[in-house]
């Protein structure tokens, strides 16, 4: 093999030290959403603040310039030492602030501008190498193609390839790992000092046994927020699924959110379909927006007048998994598979609705059981402009339903959804039911005309439930005082407030480690 010029080695060094920093800065985003559940302030902090740090790296560049090429390369060499031994040790670290309950967020915003510092000063170092002044084909750009390149690789890789097998910790060490073999090559490369390649290589040893140590406790660590046994772990492509098991009880978290557990779950979804199929008088249509784990699919065909569901997920991770998983697909009793069923995956937003069936398609009920809108992508489908494009697909007597989360710690996003939702000109009706595996939660069906719940009767009720009762069903509608609607304005593509009525929590319950 023809050996790699000077410049070429520059090149994969510098890419491989920022695909490895931005990737030890995906992983911390990823713990970080995973221990306290703020996906969007996670991510945000973690990008704006190491693009931030990359700037004050870069600037200080001047301040710290070394006067010939040999101290700047021996300079990168440390630096990524320290950065093999921070990708190795930070999620550690912060794992360790969230066990004692002690400055997690600040440590995250520490790390970060440590990470971006040492690279936007390794780039700043690496561009003005004097060596590389002398060689024509050499170009700067190059250094940021081929780096960035590496970080996309690594960021498809990460949830893709390694956090399935080997979860946050041994991930993190192995990362460390490639940086410091990134190390060990720049000693080969430029310096021929054996003292050099070994302290690369024992620093590579030592995150070995870190990887190696980090296994079972990663493995731990990953059943103690559920406190049951872990049965079933999944990286999909924007979320992670997990499923416990303790004799019957089978639970479905996703990213570390419960999603119901077996043993209530019957409460949540009878509470979600039934009152709206009621209303809507013997659906036909129906369109199901949701994650599809097959739950919300197994009520709505309990009513024998429907004839077609359109099922719509976001990907088929959720699919796969209670397609083949055996237990679960016992619970749901295999309705994924029903001839009536049609699944379609794209985005269940605006667009997507539009785009679902021909204008002269309609559905005679819309069950939304979607994700709570903790971000601004989960928040779109909470807007008036949503609730608009769902109305245009509603027949002349169609019903809207959809989950409203807690309404006891986030009353005001419940207020919310029934006020958006009446704004775009639906009759609106909150109610409540008690989950014990979730607490009180909020559902809220939007009907054309206005209905009486309170003369629901047992021929207006033709499915068998667990939970729900004909005399049981209106008093789901009589909020208590505690509950009751706020003054709260309506979301809007353009002024999404829900997310920070999702923020303005009464207080945050926090995930038992």
């Amino acid at each position: 093999m023809k050996p790699l010029k000077q410049q070429d080695r520059l090149l994969v060094t510098t890419a491989g030290s920022l695909g490895t920093a931005l990737a030890t800065e995906f992983l911390l985003a990823r713990l970080s959403s995973y221990l306290l559940g703020s996906e969007a302030l996670a991510y945000g902090m973690v990008v704006t603040g190491f693009l931030a740090a990359m700037a004050v790296g870069n600037y200080s560049y001047p301040f710290l310039k070394p006067a010939t090429w040999q101290r700047q390369l021996q300079y990168f060499l440390g630096m990524t030492y320290g950065l093999a031994l921070l990708a190795g040790l930070l999620p550690l670290a912060l794992f360790a602030l969230f066990a004692i309950d002690f400055g997690f967020w600040w440590g995250l915003c520490l790390a970060t501008l440590v990470l971006g510092a040492i690279v936007g000063g390794e780039l700043a170092w690496l561009s003005d190498l004097g060596i590389f002044q002398r060689l024509h084909e050499y170009r700067t750009s190059k250094i940021f193609t081929l780096s960035y390149l590496v970080a996309l690789l690594a960021a498809l890789a990460i949830p893709v390839l390694l956090l399935p097998w080997l979860d946050i910790f041994p991930t993190a060490a192995l990362i460390g790992i490639l940086a410091a073999g990134v190390a060990v090559f720049v000693a080969r490369s430029f310096f021929y000092q054996w003292r050099w390649q070994l302290g690369g290589g024992l620093l590579g040893i030592f995150l070995y046994a870190v990887a190696l140590g980090t296994l079972p406790f990663s493995d731990r660590i990953s059943k103690n927020p559920y406190n049951m046994p872990v049965v079933r772990k999944i990286a999909a492509n924007s979320y992670d699924i997990a499923l416990t098991r303790e004799r019957d009880d089978l639970r479905l978290y996703i990213d570390g959110d419960l999603q119901f557990s077996t043993s209530d779950a019957y409460r949540y979804y009878e509470s979600l379909i039934h009152p709206a199929a009621i209303a809507a008088k013997s659906p036909q249509r129906v369109l199901l927006l949701g994650r599809g784990t097959g739950m919300a699919l197994s009520e709505i065909l309990k009513w024998e007048s429907v004839e077609q569901v359109i099922l719509m997920v976001r990907d088929s991770a959720m699919v796969e998994v209670a397609t083949n998983y055996a237990p679960l697909r016992q619970t749901h009793h295999s309705v994924l598979n029903d001839p009536r069923v049609e699944i379609r995956y794209g985005e269940t937003n605006v667009d997507t609705i539009n785009a679902l069936s021909p204008p002269a398609s309609t559905f005679d009920l819309v069950i939304a059981n979607l994700p709570e809108p903790d971000s601004q992508s989960n928040s779109e489908v909470y807007t008036r402009e949503f609730y608009q494009a769902v109305r245009d697909r509603l027949s002349p007597t169609g019903v809207f339903a959809t989950q409203a989360t807690n309404p006891f710690f986030t009353p005001k996003v419940f207020s919310c959804i029934a006020k958006t939702l009446e704004a775009t000109g639906f009759v609106t009706y909150p109610y409540t039911a008690s989950v014990p595996s979730l607490g009180i939660w909020g559902f809220v069906v939007a009907t054309p005309q206005p209905f009486d719940f309170s003369q629901i009767n047992a021929e207006a009720f033709p499915v068998k439930t667990q939970f729900l009762t004909p005399s049981l069903l209106p008093s789901l509608f009589q909020l208590p005082a505690d509950l009751a609607l706020q003054e709260v304005s309506i979301n809007t593509h353009d002024n999404s407030v829900i997310t920070n009525y999702y923020s303005d929590r009464r207080w945050q319950p926090r995930r038992r480690f």
